[in-house]
């Protein structure tokens, strides 16, 4: 005897199948989109003291990763700690000085910044705007737990 399936089995398999089609075509355009400029692909930093008065200076080390054949200049940073606030954004000082920019590839930018307490670890959010030679302007948002051990090279305060 053969065995018949039922139009009830048949739509169960159907409900199933549909979502997944879904996201598989939905799946390619967001890929496209996330690679046309530079982007935050880890967060870490330090704290460059942890003597007395009421802001610490710490530095933000961000890198970015940059899967085109443009250079990206990042600006307007911004760092947001949960439970407190972050001042005075700007790129760490060094010899020869960082230019903000992010070469094809990707790289890394330290940020300094001040700030109330002295925790040895923060919820971090950085914001910026990535501009490359041949791409508009595009904003971008990062967060990460962020560690802070004692910076081992100098740290300018911003």
């Amino acid at each position: 005897m053969s065995q018949q399936v039922s139009r009830r089995a048949v739509a169960r398999g159907a409900a199933w199948t549909v979502p997944l089609v879904a996201v598989a075509v939905a799946a390619p355009a967001f890929a496209v989109s996330a690679g046309t400029g530079a982007t935050v692909s880890v967060l870490g930093g330090c704290r460059c003291g942890v003597g007395g008065g009421p802001l610490k200076t710490y530095r933000l080390d961000v890198t970015f990763t940059n899967p085109t054949s443009d250079t990206f200049t990042i600006t307007n940073p911004d760092v947001t700690i949960a439970g407190d606030f972050a001042i005075g954004e700007t790129l760490q000082p060094t010899s020869p000085p960082q230019t903000g920019m992010v070469q094809p590839g990707g790289g890394v930018l330290s940020y300094t910044f001040t700030r109330g307490g002295n925790p040895s670890a923060d919820f971090v959010t950085f914001t910026y705007t990535s501009t490359g030679t041949n791409t508009s302007a595009s904003p971008g948002t990062f967060s990460a737990n962020v560690a802070w051990g004692t910076c081992t090279n100098t740290c300018q305060s911003p």
